[in-house]
């Protein structure tokens, strides 16, 4: 009996040489951080000396842990830089700055004041039946889908513009909406208010363009003036991250070789697009300084023309366009609002949608966008990122619904 008690225990003591052996390996091997820039940064946990604590060997064993729990490489699981579920209020401050810096070291980043409204839309369906990019065309009801995409865009635009008409009269008592979809003027949806059109960007494979080229004919349709389409290839279609659950336990290779090549990519389209807007000012800009004598008098005349009654006879000057206060507050930038439309993949818009509210993009391949389908961000001036839809369809009927080659939603 003492000598089994005897080989039980050396047993037990190779066991445990073996999994903290094993689990040293596993740190060093692959805890590795994701950082939220475009470069992977190293985190390596150096394997336990005789002097490590307890405190260390169970971080040790977590890891061991954790990398068991998928079947790819922890230097390939997303880290946030807070931790999930907290909220990053400095979320896009890399890119602000990284702005910043192309205008120079004396430069100054000020908020623009501007309401960002960015719409994913997934290209319409296409033939899947080759592998070449420039044979996947859209079907015929793929462009159906793209031309009713483009109407639906068109009355959400409209629909902004009403609305803060509707505000400017009502300064006058006057609170009824004029109806935009009914002007017989030129049909400009950039026309006389704060909204407008900024970006019209596109994927650079043929589904997403043609989808574009369709959506940007309906938005021009009578003499709307819409951006060209800026064509992008870091939108392309591709793996953005892993899969949890799941992890393609048959194709693990292959999945880890398609993120190293698709990640950074996709990685870089949301923050080249995703974040608040701002304008750089020089530290030594003067608004004023290309102002000639006329524009100057012309500004003293609109400042007299506003002084208040009350300060007429009182000794109280208006104010001038020198004066500190008014220039401050022209340059200050009044509220407005800018729509961009940005047609891409399935993929890439499941991985912005959880990169853009700050939860785990693992969890894609959970999620649904359907063909033509809007996913609608709102990005306030305050960094705030809310999302209005996600994979909405509403504005196609049933039997124009697609996911794939998938008609409906029987599937």
């Amino acid at each position: 009996m003492s000598q089994f008690s005897a080989m039980f225990r050396s047993s037990s003591r190779c066991i445990s040489a073996g999994v903290t052996t094993l689990a040293s390996t596993l740190a060093a091997s692959s805890a590795i951080a994701l950082d939220d820039s475009d470069e992977t940064k190293l985190s390596i946990i150096p394997p336990p000396s005789a002097s490590t604590d307890n405190l260390t060997k169970n971080r040790v064993l977590s890891v061991a842990n954790d990398q068991s729990r998928y079947n790819f490489p922890l230097s390939q699981k997303f880290s946030p830089r807070v931790p999930f579920p907290q909220w990053d209020k400095d979320w896009d401050e890399d890119r602000v700055e990284e702005i910043r810096s192309h205008s120079g070291e004396k430069a100054s980043v000020v908020n623009n004041n501007v309401t960002k409204h960015i719409i994913l839309i997934r290209h319409g369906q296409y033939d899947e039946s080759s592998h070449l990019d420039e044979e996947r065309i859209l079907t015929p009801l793929g462009r159906r889908q793209a031309k009713v995409t483009g109407e639906r865009i068109k009355k959400m635009i409209e629909s902004c513009i009403c609305e803060r008409r509707g505000d400017l009269k009502s300064a006058d008592n006057d609170n009824k909406v004029e109806d935009c979809s009914n002007n017989s003027g030129d049909g400009d949806v950039n026309s006389n208010c704060r909204v407008d059109i900024r970006h019209l960007r596109v994927s650079d494979m043929t589904r997403a363009k043609e989808t574009a080229e369709i959506i940007r004919e309906v938005l021009a349709a009578n003499g709307g003036k819409i951006p060209e389409l800026e064509v992008d290839e870091d939108l392309n279609e591709g793996r953005p991250a892993h899969v949890i659950p799941g992890g393609e336990k048959s194709r693990p290779r292959m999945s880890v070789e398609s993120i190293e090549r698709d990640s950074p990519r996709i990685e870089r389209a949301f923050r080249r697009y995703f974040h608040r807007d701002v304008k750089i000012i020089k530290d030594d800009e003067d608004d004023d300084s290309n102002d000639d004598e006329n524009t100057a008098a012309v500004s003293q005349e609109i400042a007299i023309v506003n002084v208040d009654p009350a300060d007429i006879g009182s000794g109280e000057s208006a104010p001038t366009a020198t004066d500190p206060k008014e220039k401050k507050r022209r340059r200050k930038p009044k509220p407005s609002h800018q729509f961009e439309i940005i047609v891409c993949h399935g993929n890439v818009i499941r991985y912005m949608f959880l990169r853009a509210l700050q939860l785990p993009p693992e969890a894609w391949l959970r999620l649904c966008t359907f063909n033509c389908s809007l996913t609608y961000f709102v990005v306030r001036p305050t960094g705030s990122v809310s999302c209005r839809s996600m994979g909405d369809v509403g504005h196609l009927e049933p039997e124009e619904t697609t996911f794939s080659m998938h008609h409906g939603f029987n599937w």
